[in-house]
């Protein structure tokens, strides 16, 4: 079970939600700019950069792929992927085409 409770400070990471927020969406990049808030007052709704720990799982598939020393262009060649996302996709459609969106 994925514990979505669990709160993790961002801050001094670079991430845009935290460190990055007041220059990329109000253009004050230098600091200077005065705010009634106090930037652990703002309540960040992005949903590209959620502050949840990344799934062990991921993690683990990244390792796995890091262990192998090779970074450059992949493409997938088992047959099983692909089955196995036009599979995916005919059951999503198969409720789209029926109105059960």
């Amino acid at each position: 079970m994925y514990n979505f409770d669990e709160i993790i400070d961002r801050r001094k990471t670079n991430a845009m939600s935290t460190d990055g927020f007041r220059g990329y969406i109000f253009g004050d990049n230098d600091g200077l700019m005065t705010f009634p808030y106090k930037d652990e007052e703002f309540i960040r709704m992005w949903v590209a950069d959620m502050d949840f720990a990344t799934p062990q799982v991921i993690i683990d598939g990244i390792k796995e792929r890091l262990d192998k020393n090779i970074f450059g262009y992949t493409r997938v060649l088992s047959d099983s992927y692909y089955k196995a996302f036009v599979i995916g996709v005919l059951e999503d459609m198969d409720g789209v085409l029926k109105g059960n969106i």
